[in-house]
């Protein structure tokens, strides 16, 4: 296939890293298909792409078009990287708890949600400020647990 051969060629091909949220999409947003499409094009005139971000595989995909992405790609950098392919081939992934270990996963869980718990006042308040009316309920505070990452937003 194309992908193939432009793998065996890797170290004279140039690379083109795009990172997903903020540049080929709104944050959490879905891609204007006319993105989608210069990944397409991008990949056809002989050039490596790839994507890297924050968000998990499944966000990615989600926002660049659907089920194929890897196939679509020849880089993908998920979880700020901790998560990687090459193609369709996983090239590294490690779970933090496994990292952490179970016991020490879940002092550190225990941890970040006494700490959110701490400051839910002080956001509310910071909230208030910027936005009258709001209300943290409405803006999503949460601890996310993903994979390879935490991602925690207290306003």
């Amino acid at each position: 296939s194309n992908g193939n051969k432009r793998r065996k060629k890797e170290s004279g091909t140039p690379l083109i890293l795009f990172d997903v949220d903020g540049t080929l999409a709104v944050p959490a947003q879905k891609a204007a298909p006319e993105m989608v499409a210069l990944l397409a094009r991008l990949r056809e005139a002989g050039f490596l792409v790839g994507i890297v971000g924050a968000g998990d595989f499944e966000k990615q995909q989600g926002q660049l078009g659907g089920p194929d992405l890897r196939s679509r790609l020849d880089f993908v950098f998920s979880e700020n990287g901790v998560h990687s392919y090459v193609g369709e081939k996983l090239l590294h992934c490690k779970s933090i708890v496994e990292q952490m270990g179970e016991k020490c996963w879940h002092e550190f869980e225990a941890g970040l949600n006494e700490i959110l718990a701490g400051c839910r006042d002080e956001a509310a308040q910071l909230l208030q400020a910027a936005s009258p009316g709001a209300e943290l309920a409405d803006r999503g505070t949460f601890l996310e647990r993903r994979m390879c990452t935490v991602n925690i937003c207290v306003i």
